[in-house]
């Protein structure tokens, strides 16, 4: 029990795909909603809000293991999810 509570608790902790709605108050648990279209929340959090999704104009060079690969310029985008593969010529 901490000092300066009398029922400390923790705040739910939203999961990834959903975000916290509104803002978190020291006296109210958070509200979790599934984020909208266009955005996404990449992990667990009881206090991140659900963040817009934007197009990354880095690029990433992998590189050739062997004779027979290609190297593959890929760009990426923000996401839950990262895919990455070598093309074989």
């Amino acid at each position: 029990k901490a000092p300066y509570c009398d029922d400390c608790r923790m705040y739910t902790k939203c999961k990834p795909g959903f975000g916290v709605v509104g803002s978190v108050k020291p006296d109210a648990d958070v509200k979790c909603e599934p984020c909208p279209s266009g955005t996404f929340s990449d992990k667990l959090s009881y206090s991140d809000h659900c963040r817009a999704r934007t197009s990354d104009t880095t690029t990433v060079q992998l590189p050739s293991t062997r004779a027979n690969l290609v190297p593959t310029v890929h760009s990426r985008t923000t996401s839950t999810r990262a895919v990455a593969s070598v093309v074989s010529a």
